[in-house]
């Protein structure tokens, strides 16, 4: 039904969203992708380092373990939190290329002629929509709900289907599923549609008709994967 709805809303000739993803799918993977790092890895900082003080580990762990074993967590946060920042541009790197293999190989076989080199551009552009739910996070900790506790943080999760649960109530292996369907999820594929219609130069309406079903499809595989470990594992 997104598939139906969403090209009225971004009808490439009229919205200014258009123009923007034209000019900006023209810039260089590598200046789109250093500059995605570099925004991630400062909204984490931020999150980790100046909005969650080590009260709140505390608070947290404190019926679960003694103070000599929070004290060691939070020493170990401490030390190693750099590996995080380190390993994201590998991690993103990853995502980029199974997301546009995937897209590639559906492109194929319904025929379109494609490029992986092209599918990279549009898909590093798109990845900066999910760059807005934590940025959310940051605001609505920082300035507006400003006594929180870590799980709260961690499971805050805007315009998903978790909102509609208690999240901290959920088996394990029900939470990442709840959390990926998402509002951010319909913006990301529809600018992933988007864009491959300006850079395929596919009309609109033929693009998110192919790219929503594709997508999704991809997304349902994977959250299946995951929840398969999670059971599994716990």
């Amino acid at each position: 039904m997104s598939a139906i709805f969403l090209p009225v809303f971004f009808n490439m000739k009229d919205m200014t969203l258009g123009l923007v993803l034209d000019q900006l799918t023209s810039v260089s993977k590598t200046a789109l992708f250093a500059l995605l790092v570099l925004v991630t890895v400062l909204i984490t900082y931020i999150g980790q380092e100046v909005l969650i003080p080590d009260r709140l580990y505390y608070e947290f762990y404190s019926s679960q373990l003694s103070i000599d074993r929070i004290d060691k967590i939070i020493e170990l946060k401490d030390k190693w939190s750099w590996i995080s920042y380190v390993i994201l541009p590998f991690v993103y790197l990853i995502k980029f290329s199974v997301i546009a293999i995937w897209i590639l190989v559906c492109m194929v076989f319904q025929g379109y002629k494609t490029s992986f080199r092209k599918l990279m551009s549009v898909v590093i552009l798109s990845e900066f929509v999910f760059i807005i739910p934590p940025m959310m996070r940051l605001i609505w900790f920082g300035l507006i709900q400003t006594d929180f506790s870590l799980s709260e943080f961690q499971l805050f999760n805007p315009l998903s289907l978790a909102n509609f649960f208690d999240v901290g109530e959920l088996e394990l292996w029900w939470r990442y599923p709840l959390q990926s369907f998402n509002l951010f999820e319909l913006i990301y594929t529809a600018v992933l549609s988007i864009g491959l219609s300006i850079v395929f130069k596919i009309k609109l309406m033929e693009s998110m008709q192919f790219m929503f079903p594709t997508y999704f499809l991809g997304l349902l595989i994977w959250i299946v994967f995951v929840s398969f470990l999670t059971l599994n594992i716990s």
